[in-house]
């Protein structure tokens, strides 16, 4: 979950937008929220018996798990919930559990099997479209995803100044959308397991929310996204 802080003193907490809750529900899916204990976290996943993981967005990814310069300032970070969502992605891979990963959540999939993130789309893509607070046409670039779906192309909403293009993609994933503009990455899936990433936030209001619902209840739910789009 994400990190924040109380206003005028330091006391980190665990947070998740209550959008998240009907629009997850509407799925046919229950959340259980995850702290970020990474040292406890199996276990305490393995208590609960989830049946699937969603890495929701906010906040940024360390300098050092961007794969970049270490050294570099990033504001609005958290290592513990860095090293906690490496331990989730972990548990889910050894248990064959679903994933999928909205926003920073697809980034931290990228990072995982060793991708790299630029830190500031903005500046480090050439040409390169807004990306914060907007809504932008994203093209599905994965021919049988697309026919999933029935739709080659959509406009969703956008919020993140971190980001990748094919370039920045770890091996053993696949990208299926980018950004018209710019071909920043919009949507990823992993080459063998039942992992998919988005950039754009389900759970906030845009113009494909059918597309989000297939996405969610195909993978978490029905669990046929993968047997559908032949690899």
């Amino acid at each position: 979950m994400r990190v924040v802080n109380a206003l005028d003193y330091h006391d980190p907490r665990d947070a998740l937008s209550q959008d998240w809750y009907p629009f997850l529900e509407s799925c046919g899916i229950t959340p259980v929220l995850i702290p970020n204990i990474e040292d406890a976290v199996s276990k305490y996943l393995e208590d609960l018996k989830v049946e699937g993981i969603v890495l929701s967005g906010g906040n940024n990814l360390c300098a050092k798990t961007c794969g970049g310069d270490p050294s570099e300032v990033i504001p609005d970070t958290s290592a513990a919930r860095d090293a906690t969502e490496r331990s989730i992605i972990d548990f889910a891979i050894s248990k064959g559990l679903p994933i999928l990963g909205v926003c920073r959540g697809m980034q931290m999939l990228n990072a995982y099997f060793g991708g790299r993130t630029l830190t500031d789309i903005q500046s480090q893509v050439p040409e390169a479209a807004k990306h914060v607070a907007c809504e932008h046409e994203i093209r599905f670039v994965h021919d049988t995803i697309s026919r999933a779906i029935g739709v080659e192309s959509a406009s969703v909403n956008s919020f993140h100044n971190q980001g990748l293009t094919k370039t920045e993609l770890a091996d053993t994933l696949e990208c299926i959308a980018i950004t018209v503009e710019d071909g920043v990455v919009e949507g990823l899936v992993h080459k063998e397991l039942p992992i998919l990433g988005i950039e754009w936030h389900p759970e906030r209001p845009h113009s494909a929310p059918e597309i989000d619902a297939y996405l969610f209840r195909s993978l978490l739910v029905e669990r046929n996204f993968l047997s559908e789009v032949e690899k």
